[in-house]
């Protein structure tokens, strides 16, 4: 026999028990008729077919992804799938939220909130950074001030200096969103 053929197995399973060489008993099956055993497996097209209606199914229970919502960040449940390339498609923001001023007198303390348009998980990272003396979105020139998980992100600082601090939601390596406001004197 050699390669497993379906209908070849058939026609010797059902030759086998009409001729008596096998019984039921022998088969391990009960009272069962030769069509349940002996019967081929349901065509390939059948099959195929019944796999599709029910992940039609699975797909008809699944909510709907939010819209992107601009003008930045990594936005995961905004992430959809798309069928003509077969892959998931993120929105196509920059990670880096625009600069936004701040203004603050001298002696005067500043509550600065790393907020971004869309929905984040409530236990993420939030990493404030400060770059002295400069306006610049260059990570490389900022050193870490604080980092803490949950919200709300926010960052007081007291009789700050100019210079520019930086937010990061998520981890370096995952990061969401950075929100980058530069601060200047009054």
């Amino acid at each position: 026999m050699g390669i497993w053929d379906p209908d070849e197995l058939h026609r010797e399973c059902v030759g086998l028990v009409g001729a008596g060489v096998l019984t039921w008993g022998q088969l391990g099956v009960g009272t069962l008729s030769d069509v349940d055993i002996c019967e081929p497996p349901e065509p390939f097209e059948v099959s195929l077919q019944e796999a599709i209606q029910m992940i039609w199914v699975k797909l008809g229970q699944l909510e709907q992804a939010p819209a992107c919502i601009p003008p930045c960040g990594h936005q995961p449940a905004a992430r959809v799938f798309q069928c003509a390339t077969c892959r998931l498609v993120d929105c196509q923001f920059p990670v880096d939220c625009p600069v936004q001023d701040v203004w603050v007198h001298e002696d005067e303390a500043i509550t600065l909130h790393c907020d971004v348009p869309f929905a984040v998980p409530p236990e993420l990272q939030v990493t404030w950074m400060f770059a002295k003396d400069i306006r610049t979105q260059d990570l490389a020139l900022f050193e870490e001030l604080q980092r803490g998980i949950g919200e709300p992100p926010s960052l007081t600082v007291q009789d700050p200096t100019l210079g520019t601090i930086a937010c990061r939601l998520g981890a370096a390596s995952e990061t969401l969103a950075r929100n980058v406001g530069g601060k200047r004197g009054g």
